[in-house]
């Protein structure tokens, strides 16, 4: 399968009640924030922070050298593979202490964990990827190109450079919790408040509640200039 434009990024701000390692780390990757597209494997990015290696922190990258066919550079495109599915509200520890939350549910009479009421998951993840050593070779022949050479060394300095080894693309799931623990105007009430409740974890956690073929997260690798 081609990969082709990723679409739009998920991702947490490291908030009181967010957990800082967030729904990326444990697979080897940081997210990406705020949400943007035409991020590609192999593809040269930067981000307004000091060059790190931790993950732990969302990150926001613009790019610098975009790539979408890496078979020119004599490397083949990316491999992909299925990950498990992402609960989303337990990876940011997402209940109804929330202001916005709380005051949604209780607006409708309802009480309780958020995680009660709804399931906020990435489902259909797959994880696009090129070894480490066919990246040293896209890299090569990217800084053998005069215009992303020059785009590099402009931009070399405090912001930090990323060549992306891999991303994770997955579908988005906020829906109401549905089966026969909940009642026939408990479900009517949840409908008549999801929209508040996406809202509020728009506004509270930076999170993103729609959408298929989503990039949440990206393995980066450092590339800055030498003396940089």
């Amino acid at each position: 399968m081609r990969y082709g434009v990723w679409a739009v990024a998920l991702a947490c701000v490291a908030m009181a009640g967010c957990k800082p390692t967030g729904l990326a780390p444990e697979l080897g990757a940081r997210e990406i924030r705020p949400p943007q597209t035409g991020i590609y494997v192999g593809s040269l990015y930067y981000a307004d922070e000091a060059p790190t290696r931790e993950l732990s922190r969302p990150v926001s990258i613009e790019s610098l050298c975009q790539v979408v066919d890496l078979r020119p550079f004599e490397v083949n495109n990316p491999t992909e593979g299925r990950v498990d599915a992402i609960n989303i509200a337990d990876r940011l520890s997402i209940d109804a202490s929330a202001s916005g939350i709380s005051n949604a549910l209780a607006s409708v009479g309802l009480t309780g964990a958020f995680t009660s009421y709804f399931d906020y998951k990435m489902v259909n993840v797959t994880k696009y990827s090129i070894p480490a050593t066919d990246a040293d070779v896209v890299f090569e022949g990217l800084m053998g190109q005069k215009r992303c050479r020059a785009s590099v060394a402009s931009r070399t300095g405090s912001l930090a450079i990323y060549q992306v080894k891999a991303v994770y693309v997955g579908d988005i799931v906020f829906e109401r919790k549905r089966g026969a623990s909940l009642s026939a105007d408990v479900e009517m009430k949840l409908k008549a408040v999801q929209p508040k409740i996406a809202a509020a974890l728009k506004r509270e956690y930076s999170v993103g509640v729609a959408g298929r073929g989503v990039v949440f997260s990206f393995v980066p690798i450092q590339r800055n200039l030498a003396g940089s």
